[in-house]
């Protein structure tokens, strides 16, 4: 019983967690964008046009690698992984089961709630990410 409420909080905590995560993605590629634009403003007053250039590209590839879309299709993929990753628990698990080792099976249990939870934690950072 103590297991499974220390796990259910430790569950709580945890997404609580990621939808501040996920929030601060996207913010903080608003920061570093913000960030650049002055840069660009202040290399303008300086008629400093290599800077003007270098800190215009930087943006460029901030926003095609930092938008919500890339963050999202990043989650995206992430929710993938940790989906195959409960599927491979999943089969282990029933290797062990059916060759009974209880050990095995206990730890394969672990596993796969583990597992379960990381894919858990992902696709609440995916939701967030919206």
């Amino acid at each position: 019983m103590r297991k499974i409420s220390l796990s259910i909080y430790c569950i709580a905590f945890m997404l609580g967690s990621n939808l501040v995560f996920a929030n601060q993605q996207i913010k903080l590629c608003e920061i570093k964008k913000q960030t650049l634009q002055t840069q660009i403003e202040y290399a303008k007053k300086d008629n400093n046009q290599d800077k003007i250039d270098g800190l215009k590209t930087a943006l460029k590839n901030l926003e095609n690698n930092c938008s919500s879309e890339f963050i999202y299709q990043k989650n995206k993929n992430e929710v993938e992984k940790k989906r195959l990753k409960v599927r491979e628990r999943e089969v282990d698990l029933k290797e062990a089961q059916a060759k009974g080792d209880k050990n095995k099976i206990s730890k394969q249990q672990q596993k796969l709630q583990q597992a379960k939870i990381e894919l858990h934690k992902a696709e609440e950072i995916l939701k967030a990410s919206k």
